[in-house]
């Protein structure tokens, strides 16, 4: 005959063993590099949640309770459902934030300041080899905009030494050399007739009142600007193959688009900065 104290024990400490693992698992996770923590956040925080949740079940179960059999179970799921949104929750906010914190806050419109100073920028210093722009003017002339917005990243990624791992982060755009913004906006601007281009994006920004505020609460500042320019409706946006690739049905400053088919590694009102906001404010620096 099992001796049902002996199946107590083993719940039990199964079940701390359990909570052992989850408690490393949280510690671990906030030493963790910020990009591994945005890629994995989501599996680790609902594992973790499922092992708090069926540790305390074993708890629960390993508790004298008065009450039928139902009532014990009821007890037990009730415990371990409790347990698990608890722990998710934890996961949630509590890496959600560090990963916030890890990565600087979204910068304020940078001052206005003379452009004869922006030579001496690091990007600009970096590397005096000017970028090969006869690929992107071949397309645009050919109106081939999907593949030339994908040549206008390739080269603004190179320019900033991200063309090997093809992702942005917050901050990125904040230096990049005014010389090769320029050109490239320039060649947007010529063969769009003026409907396409950084320049064109951005005084529909100003028009709007240049919106820089991007909370969780107040993001709905730049909302008018995604749905003038059709990147999206309201504070939805749409899938970079949705966006339209055709002069005649687009609207008004819908391209260069590049870096909303682009990763950012980052937090996400950081990132909406990134591809909304940093592009305008550098454009209107460098003009």
């Amino acid at each position: 005959m099992n001796d049902p104290q002996n199946h107590f024990d083993w719940e039990r400490f199964i079940g701390l063993l359990l909570a052992i693992g989850v408690v490393i698992a949280f510690v671990a996770f906030l030493f963790t590099h910020p990009e591994i923590k945005q890629l994995t956040l989501p599996i680790v925080r609902f594992l973790a949640a499922l092992a708090a949740g069926l540790s305390a079940y074993l708890f629960a179960g390993s508790l004298d309770f008065v009450g039928s059999l139902s009532n014990r179970l009821q007890i037990r799921a009730a415990g371990a459902f409790a347990t698990f949104v608890v722990v998710f929750f934890l996961f949630n906010y509590g890496l959600s934030s560090d990963l916030a914190v890890s990565n600087p806050p979204p910068p304020s419109p940078p001052p206005e300041i003379d452009n004869q100073e922006l030579p001496n920028s690091p990007l600009e210093l970096e590397d005096e080899i000017s970028p090969d722009y006869s690929t992107l003017e071949e397309l645009l002339s050919s109106a081939n905009w999907r593949a030339a917005d994908q040549e206008t990243a390739k080269i603004m990624l190179n320019v900033v030494g991200r063309s090997e791992q093809g992702t942005i982060e917050p901050g990125l755009l904040e230096n990049f050399p005014c010389k090769e913004l320029q050109e490239i906006d320039s060649l947007w601007v010529k063969y769009s007739d003026e409907k396409f281009g950084f320049s064109v994006q951005e005084k529909i920004w100003a028009d709007l009142g240049s919106p820089t505020v991007i909370t969780p609460n107040r993001i709905s500042a730049i909302n008018e600007l995604i749905t003038f320019v059709g990147w999206g409706l309201g504070d939805v946006i749409f899938s970079y193959d949705d966006f339209v690739f055709d002069i005649e049905s687009a609207p008004r400053g819908h391209l260069p688009a590049w870096l909303h088919d682009t990763y950012c590694f980052g937090a996400h009102e950081q990132c909406v900065w990134e591809t909304l906001v940093a592009p305008l404010v550098r454009t209107e620096i460098c003009t």
